[in-house]
């Protein structure tokens, strides 16, 4: 699905599929301009990669396209999965919105806020409102867990 393109982009980034030498990494970071021309092959490769021979760089296309379907793969079916496990998408939205707004709203500020301003007792009120949100997220979780668990 669309929605899922830029999990894809970087989940392939950081498993290191996309990143690579010589022909891969044209290919994989090719302008539209170059998707367009009549002859692809002599767009993506250059001429240092057509002297190594092109069985080897047609080889490394295959395996990234194989890499790259297969964690595309791997997304959709974890996202039906998960489609499949919870069929109310508002007990999902509810899991995840417990877990991260604690975080963004009363674990994150206190953090910059500590790194930031001096005084003991400034920094043991920060770190009290941390422990606040964590115990927030902890025991939302909890709830949203059990609503999802109850709710089969």
């Amino acid at each position: 699905p669309i929605q899922l393109h830029p999990v894809c982009e970087i989940t392939e980034r950081r498993l290191g599929v996309a990143a690579g030498a010589g022909a891969t990494a044209r290919f994989l970071d090719a302008s539209p301009r170059a998707a367009l021309s009549s002859s692809p092959s002599s767009a993506l490769l250059s001429d240092e990669d057509t002297s190594c021979g092109s069985s080897n760089s047609t080889t490394s296309h295959r395996r990234v396209i194989g890499a790259r379907l297969a964690i595309r793969g791997v997304l959709v079916v974890g996202t039906l999965f998960t489609a499949i496990c919870v069929p109310d998408v508002g007990l999902l939205v509810g899991l995840f919105g417990s877990l991260t707004a604690p975080i963004l709203v009363m674990m994150l500020p206190p953090l910059m806020a500590i790194k930031t301003w001096d005084g003991y007792f400034w920094k043991v009120f920060h770190i009290l409102i941390m422990v606040l949100g964590g115990a927030g997220a902890v025991a939302g979780s909890h709830t949203a867990i059990l609503n999802i668990v109850n709710r089969h």
